[in-house]
């Protein structure tokens, strides 16, 4: 039986298929956190599955390193391809599982963690290994979706249907808030920005252009500045600081 990296691995080496029905949420991602760190110096950036390389290439500069790191080798392929010239000797490149990713010893300033947490082996053990990885007051950005919440629920059932017929390979991590609240209990963060949305209805992208799906999610949700409707939303962005202790100031994670 193929194990579960090799599934997700396989499934989204069909780069065609995942963006270009989900260039939408992608282009949400990457506002939120560049809204999240606009005020903010980072000198050195984790990006866990990375992807096309969207949410972090934005936050290159001259000043700044950052390690692409995606299971995929064609999504590799495409962030490579979009690496600014000018900023190609700060950009590594690895293929890699988090888990058994060789990465410099030297903690990073700040680690984003978009769209992965669902389908690791060990939410917990994965993680510990983020937060490890990060120095003391540095920043994880964190995406994970509430599958208990009324709209995870409905996208459950819809996802349990969909997969007697289509089956991806793999089984989803369906969390909800109150089990990631408690793993990421254990370490010494501190909430500073959520952002919370949710998706379209599934198959809307068949009828609706890309475009109009992000004014959709926009229209409903706002801006990680100015979120609407939260307690609709399922799916948290979520901006934290690793400290000494935890800050009395932290938002509630709800």
């Amino acid at each position: 039986m193929m194990s579960k990296v090799s599934a997700v691995k396989k499934y989204y080496e069909d780069t065609q298929r995942y963006l270009s029905r989900r260039s939408f949420d992608i282009k949400v991602r990457a506002e939120t956190v560049q809204s999240f760190v606009e005020k903010g110096k980072f000198a050195r950036i984790l990006d866990i599955g990375c992807g096309d390389g969207t949410i972090s290439l934005q936050l290159l500069s001259k000043e700044t390193s950052l390690t692409l790191l995606d299971i995929s080798e064609r999504m590799l392929w495409i962030a490579r391809s979009r690496i600014p010239p000018e900023f190609s000797d700060n950009v590594e490149v690895v293929n890699d599982n988090l888990m058994n990713a060789q990465l410099e010893t030297r903690p990073f300033d700040l680690i984003i963690c978009i769209g992965v947490l669902a389908h690791t082996d060990s939410p917990t053990e994965f993680v510990a290994r983020m937060v490890s990885l990060l120095k003391p007051g540095g920043t994880l950005i964190l995406e994970f979706t509430d599958s208990f919440h009324f709209m995870g629920r409905f996208f459950r059932m819809v996802f349990a249907v969909w997969g007697l017929v289509r089956p991806i390979g793999w089984t989803l991590n369906f969390l909800s808030r109150g089990q990631v609240l408690k793993i990421l209990g254990k370490h010494h963060l501190t909430t500073r920005a959520i952002y919370r949305y949710s998706l379209p209805l599934p198959g809307m992208h068949r009828f609706f252009s890309q475009a109009t799906l992000y004014k959709l999610v926009r229209l409903v949700f706002g801006t990680p500045d100015h979120n609407r409707n939260a307690w609709m939303g399922n799916e948290y962005i979520v901006m934290l600081d690793k400290l000494a202790a935890q800050d009395s100031s932290s938002i509630p994670l709800k």
